[in-house]
């Protein structure tokens, strides 16, 4: 056994000042009970850097009965751990207004650089040898489905020909013959253009999950409950100044910046 970091005595009364605290928060919170709250639009999304648990919004009614508004209304974000006993976990709390101004911004700055390499994707694609070869195959394929049709054209009205005696028997099955023999070439050539379409893969930037999914809120100015169930995968609260905020699909940003990187080195 060691020796007790306190006192039972102290450790004694700070429960029954806990309790006391909760008591009167609860008693606050019935008196008030018929103010409307605001929307939780971080619920679930933030975490304590301390000991790992989800913080919770704490509501806070100040009364000033000289003052209009008579009440003063705030939110923090709490550690259910720290609240309980501050020994489990050294994180306090932070402003709900403070977080949600940091995290707006935040979200501003992955939605414009977003918006940047749209734009930088759309003019690696348009110069992309890639796109030209698509450009290539997408002419042959209309030039050979042209002919395509011009040779059935002439095969069916060899018929007319042959019915008119413009042609005789012999003419009109080898000249069907003849047509025939084109016509599945060109079918052949064809089918193997349209395989070396489908083969050549270019990465459209819509394609790319976040960048996508970050565009869906392009020219938003305010933080919504729907934008940061989107967009956040998770914050992590460390102090009042220090926190992290991980994006969705966060591989697929890594992937897309990799790719246009490369493609600028290969422009240099």
């Amino acid at each position: 056994t060691h020796e007790a970091i306190i006192d039972q005595k102290t450790f004694d009364e700070v429960q029954k000042l806990n309790l006391l605290k909760k008591k009167e928060y609860w008693q606050k919170q019935e008196r008030f009970s018929g103010v409307e709250n605001t929307e939780n639009i971080l619920k679930g999304l933030v975490y304590c850097g301390d000991c790992g648990r989800k913080l919770v919004r704490y509501k806070n009614i100040r009364e000033n009965k000289r003052k209009k508004p008579q009440l003063h209304i705030w939110y923090n974000y709490i550690c259910p751990n720290h609240a309980a006993d501050q020994t489990l976990c050294g994180f306090g709390s932070i402003r709900e207004l403070e977080l949600l101004d940091v995290v707006s911004e935040a979200v501003r700055v992955q939605i414009s650089l977003a918006e940047d390499m749209e734009k930088q994707a759309a003019a690696f694609r348009f110069e992309s040898p890639v796109r030209q070869e698509r450009e290539r195959m997408e002419v042959q394929i209309r030039e050979t489905e042209a002919e395509l049709k011009r040779i059935r054209k002439h095969r069916e009205s060899l018929y007319d020909d042959y019915a008119d005696n413009l042609m005789g028997e012999r003419d009109y099955i080898y000249a069907q013959n003849r047509y025939k023999e084109k016509e599945a070439a060109l079918q052949g050539q064809l089918l193997e253009l349209n395989r070396s379409l489908q083969s050549i893969h270019e990465e459209e930037p819509s394609v790319n999950p976040w960048l996508k999914n970050m565009l869906r809120f392009r020219g938003k100015t305010e933080l919504a409950r729907e934008m940061a169930t989107a967009l956040i995968e998770k914050i992590t609260i460390y102090n009042s100044t220090t926190l992290k905020i991980e994006f969705r699909f966060s591989d697929a940003f890594r992937q897309l910046e990799e790719t246009l990187s490369g493609k600028r080195e290969g422009t240099a």
